[in-house]
């Protein structure tokens, strides 16, 4: 048995892994209803708040310091800020860790900022560029979760029911 495929026992490992930790949820009105709501579920056995920015004068929220006064408010008793989002919502979720000297370990990074060092190293940065045909390469990104012993991005997008729609998306 693979305990790290076994839905149930993902809020158990994660309440291992930041025990006895204060949690933020930090994610804007899209994110929330396609990610956060499930983290919110998955990690109900750990002590979790939510903060959802909705955007201020635009169509969409942006890193803007208007939103900060909120995120500095709800995170001050915090001591973990989950970002669910990519770019705005962890740069902002950055800026208040920063601003309580707390650690940051950038998790996942935006897709462009990807993109710009993988074509700095003159890597290929589409699976056609290295013979793989989309239906292989979607086969791959569904069963990649297996390879490794531990838990993965790609567990977790699986638990969130993410991860077929998503390997869609990057093919």
């Amino acid at each position: 048995m693979d305990i790290y495929k076994q839905s149930s026992l993902l809020p158990s490992l994660l309440s291992q892994l930041i025990k006895k930790k204060r949690i933020l949820i930090l994610s804007d009105n899209i994110t929330h209803r396609i990610a956060a709501e499930r983290c919110e579920k998955i990690l109900k056995e750990i002590k979790v708040s939510s903060l959802i920015l909705f955007p201020q004068g635009s169509k969409r929220v942006y890193a803007e310091e208007k939103y900060l006064p909120e995120i500095l408010k709800r995170s001050q008793d915090r001591n973990v800020i989950i970002t669910v989002g990519t770019g705005t919502i962890t740069d902002l979720g950055k800026y208040a860790a920063h601003q309580f000297k707390e650690e940051v370990f950038p998790l996942v990074y935006p897709s462009k900022k990807i993109k710009e060092y993988l074509r700095k190293a003159k890597c290929p940065l589409c699976f056609e560029q290295i013979g793989v045909n989309k239906k292989l390469a979607y086969k791959t990104i569904i069963y990649a979760r297996y390879i490794r012993g531990r838990l993965t991005i790609l567990d977790i997008a699986d638990e969130l029911g993410i991860l077929k729609e998503t390997a869609k998306d990057l093919i």
